[in-house]
């Protein structure tokens, strides 16, 4: 600061800022003091100390460079920058330049010195009190009363407005309550203290910058304070007004719809995408409310205006579409409430989709599920076997109750129910659906419904169509059955005639050959005689095997179980095919341990054991070898019979069990001996398998369960 513009005053200025140090110092305070600006501008001397410590002291002493003490009257005020705010501390120090001895051991004698000092002393107060009255600070004092006793500035009218009075005269209760407590506290503590108020001066609301101190006579005692007011009214409105600008055009700028309500929920404030999400105008919205735009069903609570809140909510816009929203707002100080809305619409409607697709597809679920009831009543045993006609009745009471039709009939593609007076060509609405199986139409299912205003849904027609395939299968299985169980009467019929008609003349075989062997006595005789019961019993028992063949077909064989030797049986099939062997010069072996009687069907487990041994030789090599081996293991009686015969083709191995195949050539197999034996084995418990190699021989395994896990009668 540039002290060149108070040359022109006579007495010595010091300005010293809030931090102590020096910030103007003028020629006369050169001359005075003895130290040059140069040296203690922007410096803390011990003279800024002792001005420091005594600037509340009118008369002071203070020192000069070389030492001197000088005595010297010292006036202050508050010293303001060029935007008001306070910068420091402005001293005016009169001594008329006069080189003093200590104060105590100055005189005031002299008359001319006394009028001179006196003179010095009235025009430095002249020209303070001009200065005063023409800076825009408030300069003020007031005594220990709180009374003004002076008052400085442009606008301030002392005439008999503000000398000798308080500020309670002066100002609003609450105001005058604010700021004499202010003071009270400068007074009780003697510390300086600065603080904006706003107060109601000649009816306006004015802001002041106030400093207050406290004002101490000679000896140091507090008789009053002291106090400067700037007025800072209209740099605050301008920064209000800044900030305002700059809050409206980070709102603007906003991406999210933002807002500003009232206590009663009135919009005073929104921005431009608040507008945009709503579809109204800013006027428009000033006059209308949150409430004004909710959307809500019944039964929702109201949005409540006494709290801050973040929940959703659907609102409604200006064209009548709504909009779903995410609502966040909170209480402002002065009561208002602002808040802002994210639009949450495409959320809501996935959740919405989502929701829709979960009903319906429960509702599809419960449909398939009532779907699977029909085919499983359909589709039941009780329903095939009680033939077509029940089937196609049971089709149509299904049918009937998924899609709730008043009538329903099947009929061939060619005789759709086309008169006037059939129920199903009188209903208003009508569905009509193929029955397919391997894609060929058996049918048509025709249903209907009286009136009805929505008539068959295309749900409707895919659960019926899903149906009628269902249907298509069970009125073909029940035809197919019907079939079946005719030929199976038919082959039963048929089986019996011939095994009966085949057992008569073998039965009188068997009587003769007996008859010769009691009566001859030639051993060639008795054992051809021998041979032909054997024979005979062969083929009783292919006739049995035979009859056997058709009850398992139809699960109707019966096991007739007894305790017998198992390894005594073996034996016998091995001595009945020990003369066809030789023949064939091919040697049988039995490896067999004693083993424990056993509970099993001796003449069906007779013709698996007939039918495995004989395969053995039958596709034997010359000189082989076919082995009989019956042990336990892992808890079951397991038999093999083994050959070094031809061999089974891979291919071949899976359906060697199966009804009437067989691996023999020309007519030398009917294909019912191993389908025979693996029904006799599952049915005693047990299980069959082969294992082969082409060209190197065939082992056929079965097993039973030991006789402590065998199977009761």
């Amino acid at each position: 600061m540039d002290g060149r513009a108070y040359d022109v005053v006579a007495e010595a200025v010091v300005i010293i800022d809030l931090d102590g140090n020096v910030l103007l110092w003028n020629g006369a305070a050169e001359r005075l003091l003895g130290w040059p600006a140069v040296d203690v501008i922007g410096r803390a001397l011990d003279v800024t100390q002792t001005l420091g410590e005594t600037r509340s002291t009118p008369a002071c002493q203070l020192r000069h460079r070389d030492g001197a003490t000088l005595g010297v009257s010292v006036a202050q005020a508050p010293s303001f920058g060029d935007r008001g705010a306070l910068q420091g501390t402005i001293y005016a120090i009169s001594a008329r330049s006069v080189l003093l001895a200590p104060v105590t051991a100055l005189r005031v004698d002299d008359d001319e010195l006394r009028q001179m000092i006196q003179t010095s002393l009235i025009e430095h107060d002249v020209r303070l009190r001009l200065a005063l009255n023409t800076t825009f600070v408030r300069v003020f004092t007031q005594d220990t009363d709180l009374r003004y006793t002076s008052a400085f500035g442009i606008g301030v009218d002392i005439r008999g407005t503000l000398l000798g009075r308080r500020d309670e005269e002066l100002v609003p209760p609450d105001e005058a309550a604010q700021l004499t407590a202010l003071k009270r506290r400068v007074l009780e503590t003697g510390v300086r203290a600065r603080q904006v108020l706003s107060l109601t001066l000649r009816g306006e609301v004015r802001d002041l910058d106030l400093t207050i101190d406290v004002a101490r006579d000679h000896a140091g005692v507090i008789v009053g304070i002291t106090g400067a007011a700037w007025d800072v009214t209209e740099q605050r409105r301008l920064i209000t007004r800044q900030e305002e600008v700059a809050r409206r055009a980070v709102i603007e700028a906003a991406p999210e719809p933002y807002f500003v309500a009232d206590a009663r929920g009135r919009y005073v404030d929104v921005n431009a995408a608040a507008c945009a999400l709503l579809g109204y105008t800013r006027a428009e919205l000033l006059t209308m409310g949150l409430v004004d735009l909710i959307s809500e069903p019944l039964g929702l609570d109201p949005i409540p205006l006494d709290r801050d809140l973040t929940e959703e909510r659907r609102l409604q816009r200006k064209t009548g579409e709504f909009v779903d929203v995410e609502l966040a707002t909170r209480i402002l100080a002065d009561g208002r409430r602002q808040g802002v809305m994210r639009d949450i619409t495409p959320r809501k409607e996935v959740e919405r989709a989502r929701a829709r697709a979960q009903e319906l597809e429960r509702q599809h679920l419960a449909r398939l599920q009532e779907l699977d009831e029909a085919t499983r009543v359909i589709s039941s045993i009780d329903a095939l076997t009680d033939g077509v006609g029940r089937v196609l009745q049971r089709v149509i009471d299904q049918a009937r109750r998924l899609v709730n039709a008043d009538y329903g009939v099947i009929g061939g593609l060619d005789h759709a129910p086309q008169q006037s007076g059939h129920p199903v060509a009188a209903a208003d609405a009508v569905l009509e659906v193929p029955m397919l199986r391997d894609g060929h139409p058996i049918g048509q299912l025709h249903l209907a419904k009286r009136p009805d205003p929505d008539g068959f849904t295309a749900a409707d027609h895919g659960i019926v169509t899903l149906l009628a395939g269902h249907a298509a299968i069970a009125i073909e299985n029940a035809r197919l059955l019907d079939e079946r169980q005719v030929a199976v009467r038919t082959r039963e019929d048929v089986i019996a005639i011939v095994s009966h008609d085949l057992r008569s003349p073998l039965n009188a075989i068997e009587l003769r050959a007996s008859l010769l062997a009691r009566t001859q006595t030639d051993p060639r005789v008795l054992e051809h005689a021998r041979n032909v019961r054997r024979s005979v019993s062969m083929m009783q028992r292919m006739i049995g095997a035979m009859l056997d063949g058709a009850r398992l077909e139809l699960g109707m064989l019966q096991l007739t179980l007894g305790t017998h030797d198992l390894g005594e049986m073996i034996a016998e099939v091995v001595e009945v095919f020990a003369p066809i062997a030789t023949d064939r010069d091919v040697r049988i072996e039995l490896r067999s341990s004693t083993l424990p009687p056993q509970r099993f069907d001796r003449d069906r487990l007779l013709h698996v054991v007939f039918n495995l041994v004989g395969n053995a030789v039958k596709f034997s090599h010359v000189g082989g070898i076919v082995v009989l081996a019956v042990e336990l293991r892992d808890g079951e009686l397991e038999v093999t019979v083994t050959d070094e015969g031809v061999g089974i083709a891979p291919e071949a191995l899976p359906r060697v069990f199966d009804r009437y195949f067989t691996t023999a050539r020309g007519n030398q197999g009917t294909g019912l001996g191993l389908f025979i034996a693996r029904g006799v084995v599952e049915a005693h418990g047990g299980r069959i398998w082969v294992e082969s190699t082409p060209g190197q021989g065939s082992t056929f395994h079965f097993t039973l369960p030991r006789a402590d896990a065998a199977i009761a009668p």
